[in-house]
């Protein structure tokens, strides 16, 4: 999910700002960094064939250098005011008109993919995961501003050092991790409030937890299935529809896991049989990219530790934390693949001589 796109010089370069709000580009991926020094740098061949890079570019190399520094510089910012906005939002919708987390954060995530670019629009998610904050948490709307500020840093290192790239609830792991720290940092200036909020609580008897498990397994992996199912089916019907251009387009629009995972979130508030936390937690574990989690095996596999994890965080983080689900999720794709690694070189056959 890197932010910026270093394309050729000979790439006109409207069509390079096209590319980098869309998404669309094909080419690799660089921070700021490395694209000022691509673009520092060009090469010549002599008459051996040998190519000789020089790092003191003529003026009009220079001039597209920066122009590209501030297509750069202006995606970075883009992208941090989406996660910042759809903290806020998120939180408003959560605390103030009494949506409850995971429709507020559904409805932030179905706006997004409507009006943004897919790239944007995980922007966008990522901070309404965090603004699934109760106020026991984060206690009040300026609070909110400041915890929005985090979540787009932070959204910015994750980016930046790649970190857990493809691994489904990545955003929510970083909406939590900022969550935390406004949290923190609250507690050294203001006073805890009593009954709120705390990092750590007491375990309820292991029976009660044991009776919570299979629930909890059950509808993560009901969850994760749903949010699946949703992106295949709107990418069915998009390509049923390519006659039609505006359904077509929508049916692509509604195909992205931003929106899958919103509409799971929806339907799984809606549906008074299904458990609304693990189900939305299976959702974002199963934005995890097909290099991590490769069949629907893999996934139920997933889903059943992720539903592990969120009973062993039951009495961690306690009071409405904004990115929890997303932690869990991490944990079981990360324990999913720990456990399949240490399987499959238990049962790897030796080599015959």
């Amino acid at each position: 999910m890197a932010i910026a796109a270093f394309a050729p010089a000979h790439i006109p370069l409207s069509l390079q700002v096209s590319e980098l709000l869309n998404g669309s580009g094909k080419h690799s991926a660089l921070t700021l960094d490395q694209a000022s020094s691509a673009a520092n740098s060009h090469s010549t061949v002599n008459g051996f064939g040998e190519t000789n890079t020089s790092t003191q570019g003529s003026p009009a190399v220079e001039s597209l250098s920066s122009e590209k520094k501030g297509i750069i510089l202006g995606q970075q910012l883009l992208t941090s005011a989406s996660v910042f906005t759809g903290s806020v939002v998120s939180f408003a919708l959560n605390n103030f008109l009494a949506f409850g987390p995971i429709p507020a954060a559904s409805t932030v995530g179905m706006i997004a993919t409507t009006l943004l670019p897919e790239r944007l629009a995980l922007a966008t998610l990522c901070g309404a995961f965090s603004g699934m904050a109760r106020l026991a948490v984060i206690p009040g709307l300026r609070p909110s501003l400041v915890l929005g500020t985090l979540c787009a840093s932070m959204f910015a290192l994750f980016d930046k050092q790649k970190w857990l790239v493809g691994i489904g609830g990545r955003l929510g792991l970083i909406a939590q991790i900022a969550c935390t720290t406004q949290f923190l940092f609250s507690s050294i200036i203001f006073p805890p409030v009593r009954g709120g909020a705390k990092l750590l609580g007491s375990y309820p008897p292991l029976s009660i937890l044991m009776s919570e498990l299979l629930p909890a397994c059950l509808y993560t992996v009901i969850g994760a299935l749903m949010m699946s199912a949703w992106m295949d089916t709107m990418k069915l019907l998009a390509q049923k529809t390519k006659k039609q251009h505006i359904v077509a387009m929508t049916c692509n629009r509604l195909s992205t896991s931003v929106a899958a995972v919103s509409a799971t979130g929806f339907l799984a508030s809606c549906i008074p049989m299904i458990s609304p936390a693990p189900a939305f937690c299976g959702a974002l574990l199963a934005m995890s990219s097909p290099l991590r989690i490769e069949t629907y095996g893999g996934l139920v596999g997933a889903s059943l530790v992720g539903g592990l994890c969120q009973i062993a965080l039951s009495s961690v983080l306690i009071g409405g934390w904004g990115g929890k689900l997303g932690t869990a999720s991490v944990l079981g794709v990360l324990g999913f693949r720990a456990i399949r690694k240490t399987w499959q070189g238990y049962h790897k056959e030796e080599p015959k001589d």
